[in-house]
């Protein structure tokens, strides 16, 4: 005779085992309650007043205008991808492109200056780059000999190509950021980790689309939350075309798995060693 303990628990593991697989399906998505605060809040510079940028790109070599391109191109399908999965049913007036500058009887938006001197800008020694508006809300963007003078390589482009995107989400507004692999990270530390300043995060994008439908032409310098209705989530700026991952963070549904497969091992180790 089977003891009804037995065949309660019996019917008990294969629930807690159905509770872990569906548990373990359940994406991982950090939130505000999970995660560093001060990734959550983006320090807002101005409101760049034109959504339809063009950049005057000076004549360089191939390599260097190719990364300038690469990351306009970023900005432009990582927005596209924010938009599309958090507000797809906006008009359109909400997002910035970059767009290569070809009429020569207008002045750019973005001028890129290269190999330009600013060794000791702000007095610091060791910045890579600087972008400055200007009266008539044109934007200029002065880039090292550091940057763009040395030879073809690997490395040359990666560095370039994360100073670029930087530079860029300054003239989108967006200010200098503290989190560590954020590409607004007021810190390039690339030159010693090739994995940093990788990722754009949903809070970048939703400072940006805040500024693209604000009213007014300048805004004094803030601070945007990111809403509770979108979760932070981060861009890989390595991947092509851009997708919006998850942030790897411990939450609710890896206890569900945890609990559930050791309660299944306990119970099934318990109901062996019972008498039948």
């Amino acid at each position: 005779m089977v003891h009804w303990k037995s065949r309660a628990l019996s019917r008990i593991i294969p629930i807690l085992l159905c509770l872990s697989v569906v548990a373990a399906c359940v994406p991982v998505v950090a939130n505000a309650s999970q995660i560093n605060p001060y990734l959550l809040i983006v320090p807002v510079e101005w409101r760049t007043s034109t959504l339809n940028l063009t950049v005057g790109i000076p004549t360089v070599t191939p390599w260097v205008h190719d990364v300038v391109r690469k990351a306009m191109a970023e900005w432009n399908n990582a927005q596209d991808s924010f938009l599309a999965q958090f507000y797809p049913n906006d008009t359109g007036n909400d997002k910035y492109y970059f767009t290569p500058w070809t009429n020569v009887t207008h002045q750019p938006d973005v001028q890129l200056v290269l190999d330009a001197n600013i060794n000791n800008l702000y007095g610091l020694p060791s910045i890579l780059a600087d972008t400055t508006p200007n009266p008539n809300h044109t934007y200029t963007i002065f880039m090292s000999s550091r940057l763009t003078s040395q030879p073809d390589s690997a490395r040359a482009e990666e560095s370039l190509y994360r100073v670029m995107l930087h530079e860029l989400g300054h003239v989108l507004g967006l200010g200098e950021e503290y989190g560590e692999n954020d590409v607004m990270n007021a810190v390039l530390s690339y030159w010693s980790n090739n994995s940093s300043q990788t990722l754009i995060s949903t809070t970048d994008f939703y400072a940006v689309r805040m500024l693209a439908l604000a009213a007014v032409q300048v805004v004094e310098p803030c601070f945007v939350l990111l809403t509770n209705l979108i979760p932070y989530l981060t861009v890989n700026v390595d991947l092509f075309p851009s997708h919006i991952i998850p942030v790897p963070e411990f939450n609710s549904a890896m206890v569900i798995v945890a609990f559930s497969l050791l309660s299944s091992v306990f119970l099934f180790a318990y109901n062996r060693k019972k008498p039948r």
